[in-house]
C-alpha cells in the first residue's frame, strides 16, 4: 500500500486501541499525564505495536500501491514526492481533529504504520536488496499482498477513507474534559 494509507490506517488503529483498550484501563495515567501535556507509557507503547500491526496486515492485504505504480498524479519519478505530501496531509487531518492523549497515540501509531516504508524507499532506489529488508513483508518472510486490479484498489483507498473518516468522525463526538 502507499506510505500515506498505512500512516492514515496505523493512525485510526492506533487510536481506536486506545480508546477502546488504553484508555479505559489506565484512566488514572491518562489524567495525570494529559495534565502535563505529556504521553504516557501505555499510551506511547499502543500507538507503537497498533503501527507496526497495522502495516503488516496492510501490507498481507490484496493491493496495488496506485499511485507509485501507476504514475497518478505525477509521474512516478516523483512518488517519493507525492508520498511525503499525502503523509503530511494526514498527519494534520490527524492533528486538528484529535486532542490530548489521543492525538499523541495517533500520531505514534500513524508514523510507526508508515516508517517501515522507508525499506520500500531503499530497495526503490536500490540502496538495499530484498532480502536486507527487515520487516518480514518486505523481505518475503510474510507475502505480500498480490495486486487484484480494481478489488485492489477498493481495499486500499477503501481502507484510506475509512481510517480518515474514523477521525472526521471521532472529531465530532463530544470530548471528555481533561483537566486543566
Amino acid at each position: 500500500m502507499d506510505t500515506f494509507v498505512h500512516i492514515a490506517v496505523g493512525a485510526a488503529v492506533g487510536s481506536g486501541v486506545y480508546e477502546i483498550i488504553v484508555s479505559r484501563n489506565f484512566p488514572s495515567l491518562e489524567n495525570a499525564e494529559t495534565a502535563n501535556n505529556k504521553i504516557n507509557i501505555p499510551a506511547a507503547t499502543s500507538g507503537i505495536l497498533a503501527g507496526i500491526a497495522s502495516h503488516l496486515v496492510t501490507d498481507a492485504v490484496p493491493h496495488g500501491d496506485y499511485l507509485v505504480n501507476h504514475g497518478l498524479l505525477l509521474p512516478n519519478k516523483y512518488w517519493p514526492l507525492r508520498e511525503f505530501i499525502a503523509s503530511l496531509l494526514i498527519f494534520g487531518l490527524i492533528a486538528v481533529t484529535t486532542r490530548g492523549q489521543l492525538r499523541w497515540v495517533a500520531l505514534i501509531a500513524g508514523l510507526m504504520g508508515g516508517l517501515p516504508d522507508i525499506e520500500s524507499l531503499l530497495i526503490g532506489i536500490r540502496l538495499i536488496e530484498k532480502k536486507q529488508a527487515l520487516f518480514p513483508t518486505h523481505n518475503g518472510l510474510i507475502p505480500h499482498g498480490k495486486n487484484l486490479g480494481l478489488k485492489s484498489l477498493l481495499v486500499e483507498y477503501g481502507s484510506l477513507l475509512t481510517s480518515l473518516g474514523w477521525f472526521v468522525f471521532r472529531s465530532r463526538i463530544p470530548q471528555r474534559r481533561e483537566p486543566s
